[in-house]
């Protein structure tokens, strides 16, 4: 009887299993981790990109932001939600918030341009806990240059 349970204590058989079971957990949550913190990035990255494109846009009262060379909020979020869209990125006009008159950086005469986006992920909980949030926002300012 005790040599069967010498025996049984001194086996390998199992080892690698046990290990895998016990750094499972810490490999996929450091693996899903950089993959959600990457999308993440990415999507505040897309904002900033479409906040910059559609503020220069109402500063040169570009043709998708204009009617006839007046300034129109209405072609504007079209134009927002259209750029935000082309990078993966679904926003309400909600999302959006357009001050053609703004002050930036204490100075006057700018067009700004706010966005927020609500960032879907199907670990929401581990996105907050690094840090980022689920609530992605971006501004710019661009110099009006039209009338």
């Amino acid at each position: 009887m005790i040599a069967a349970l010498r025996s049984w204590m001194f086996r390998r058989d199992g080892t690698v299993a046990v290990e895998m079971a016990l750094l499972a957990l810490p490999l996929f949550m450091l693996l899903f981790g950089t993959i959600e913190y990457s999308r993440v990035y990415w999507a505040g990255q897309a904002l900033r990109e479409t906040a910059v494109k559609s503020a220069r846009c109402m500063g040169i009262m570009s043709e998708p932001c204009s009617e006839s060379d007046v300034y129109s909020e209405k072609k504007t979020i079209d134009y927002v939600t259209k750029e935000a869209e082309a990078l993966g990125i679904r926003l309400l006009a909600a999302d959006i918030s357009l001050a053609k008159d703004a002050t930036c950086w204490g100075q006057p005469g700018f067009s700004k341009v706010s966005v927020s986006y609500d960032f879907e992920s199907p670990l929401r909980e581990l996105v907050e806990a690094i840090g980022r949030g689920a609530t992605l926002t971006a501004e710019a300012c661009f110099p009006n240059q039209g009338g």
